[in-house]
């Protein structure tokens, strides 16, 4: 599995409104917005489910580019239950 970490160039240039809205939802898949700047620092893994729901978000929002992270890694993931 992909695992990925840190998010320093995950939003793309796009009116602040809309920024302002994609980031409540990035907050939403992280859990809070502290979390979610923890996650953007590569302080925790971004899992597998986390990367599709940030893309599906970018979809949601009309972006075309898929989600850069800073490292991705390909590493043995074992979902929770």
């Amino acid at each position: 599995m992909r695992i990925a970490r840190g998010m320093t160039r995950l939003l793309p240039r796009l009116s602040s409104g809309k920024i302002s809205d994609l980031r409540q939802g990035l907050y939403a898949i992280f859990g809070s917005c502290p979390h979610y700047y923890r996650y953007r620092a590569g302080k925790y893994d971004i899992t597998p489910e986390q990367q599709e729901q940030v893309a599906a978000l970018f979809r949601r929002f009309g972006i075309e580019a898929e989600p850069t992270y800073d490292y991705t890694t390909l590493t043995y993931y074992f979902p929770k239950a």
